[in-house]
């Protein structure tokens, strides 16, 4: 089963990332949902896979055996996303400079035209590409980490950071840092 949900506020997070998250849904039911989420933060919007369970301490929940972001499909989604702090450079009167210039259009402009926040009253050079860098840093984290939780791979006590993603037809290969040494994992998909 898959439900679109938007974090409203994360519960517990465990060093292994197991989460319990505080979800509303598109129809402002709230649930809670658990799960390998290591990557989910307040105010994001997934779209989970799993399936409903009545646990017998906590009750109903929603167990989550995969999600993916969604992106930010709203001004209102979009300054959630940037006011998160996910974002070096960006915290919440910057995210609403950038949205009120920019929009719908907000997220584009800093990945393909990061120029053009220099247009906003304290943004120079500097600090446009520093939101460039951190944004192209930070987007190409979650299809990893959604993997992880779809393949139900362990998350370590290591901090791991995944650098890079490369797909040939059928093989996705993902290099992780990872403190002890680097691992690079191939996943063949037939």
């Amino acid at each position: 089963m898959k439900i679109t949900a938007t974090v409203n506020f994360i519960k517990f997070r465990g060093d292994s990332g197991w989460t319990v998250i505080d979800f509303i849904d598109e129809t402002s039911l709230r649930f809670i949902g658990v799960g390998m989420m290591p990557s989910a933060f307040e105010g994001e919007k997934l779209e989970l896979e799993g399936e409903w369970t009545v646990h017998k301490t906590y009750g109903k929940q929603f167990s989550v055996k995969s999600f993916e972001s969604v992106a930010p499909d709203s001004t209102e989604a979009i300054l959630r996303f940037l006011s998160s702090g996910l974002i070096k450079g960006i915290g919440l009167p910057t995210a609403n400079a950038i949205v009120n210039k920019f929009g719908e259009n907000a997220l584009d402009v800093i990945e393909h035209e990061p120029k053009k926040l220099e247009l906003i009253s304290g943004i120079g050079k500097v600090k446009s590409k520093m939101i460039h860098d951190s944004y192209r840093i930070v987007t190409p984290v979650k299809p990893v980490q959604s993997l992880n939780a779809a393949l139900s791979m362990p998350v370590t006590g290591y901090p791991s950071i995944p650098v890079g993603i490369v797909t040939v037809p059928e093989i996705c290969v993902v290099s992780v840092m990872t403190a002890p040494p680097s691992t690079t994992s191939y996943f063949h998909f037939a």
